[in-house]
């Protein structure tokens, strides 16, 4: 998986000389709820993070970079009777009709909080619409919660007058066991996000299309040979 997405963002290296940098931060917001529960507990989750790459005439792709945070609350989990307990390890998790939601650690104190990276593409349509999707790898938790996984997800954009995108994101994220971890289980996550990014013209940082040097040269070397009547 780390491969695919290196090989595919050195794909997304522009060949054209009228590329431009793509950057754009972003923040969502929304509802997600755990595959590996059987009443499958609703709990809130949010996401900081942004889209680096380039973009060529409709089209946009390059790396995403983005850090979850998955909690329930305490009224969440007592709604869904989930009972703290303590396994053979010695670790806690939740448990539920026999079944163990692998969260690892009550999500009263410690939240599910981890790190990802992907490849994302998006294309611009009519009517200042926006498509995009990304598939990314997770490597991590803030908390170093013994999971690894990866996931999808894709999403609607709406770009309004003040250069400000609103985003409408489905997201599939899976979740296993590490090999060294002590965690029971594995399990997978489905969100509902809504999100706010700004995308950033290139300009403002002083780099834009890497056809400006290109032409400027071309029209010098231009005036020089061809005579001025």
């Amino acid at each position: 998986m780390k491969y695919i997405i290196f090989l595919s963002f050195l794909l997304f290296i522009p060949v054209s000389s009228q590329a431009q940098i793509h950057l754009e931060p972003y923040g969502s917001l929304g509802g997600s709820y755990s595959s590996s529960s059987s009443s499958r507990p609703l709990f809130m989750s949010y996401a900081l993070g942004g889209r680096i790459g380039y973009h060529f005439l409709s089209m946009a792709a390059g790396v995403d970079l983005f850090w979850t945070h998955y909690s329930t609350g305490a009224s969440s989990t007592r709604s869904h009777h989930l009972e703290i307990h303590r396994g053979v390890t010695g670790d806690r998790g939740f448990s539920q009709a026999g079944k163990t939601v692998s969260l690892n650690y009550s999500q009263l104190s410690s939240p599910f909080q981890p790190f990802a990276i992907g490849a994302f593409v998006s294309v611009d349509l009519p009517f200042i619409f926006n498509v995009y999707g990304t598939l990314f790898y997770t490597f991590g938790d803030k908390n170093q919660v013994q999971h690894q996984g990866g996931g999808i997800k894709a999403g609607v954009s709406y770009l309004s007058s003040f250069y400000v995108q609103l985003n409408l994101e489905l997201q599939y994220a899976y979740y296993r066991c590490t090999e060294q971890a002590r965690c029971s289980a594995n399990f997978s996550v489905i969100s509902a996000l809504l999100s706010l990014s700004i995308p950033i013209p290139s300009h403002i940082f002083g780099f834009g299309g890497v056809s400006s040097s290109s032409e400027s040269t071309e029209e010098e070397v231009t005036g020089i040979n061809e005579p001025h009547w």
